[in-house]
């Protein structure tokens, strides 16, 4: 995912499934305006600590990723008021 999207600081929808990603970059929390983001069908393990940055996040989809168990829970905590899909 290139760097450059920090740049859509109004974008509210972000669909970015199945794209075979391994990483979201820090920047992403500079999207402040981001109700929804879509992240299932990659090869995630981990998200960055600056998604909770997302205060505005209502729903992120992360099925088909390889996420551990703790690593569920710590994105669980960051988002608190966010309906987060493994």
């Amino acid at each position: 995912m290139p760097e450059a999207i920090a740049k859509l600081t109004n974008l509210q929808r972000l669909s970015l499934g199945d794209n075979q990603l391994t990483a979201v970059p820090e920047a992403i929390a500079k999207l402040t305006n981001l109700q929804v983001l879509y992240l299932s069908g990659n090869q995630l393990t981990a998200l960055p600590k600056e998604i909770a940055e997302l205060t505005k996040l209502r729903e992120l989809e992360l099925m088909g990723n390889q996420f551990s168990k703790e690593e569920r829970g710590r994105i669980k905590k960051l988002l608190p008021k966010c309906q987060v899909g493994f």
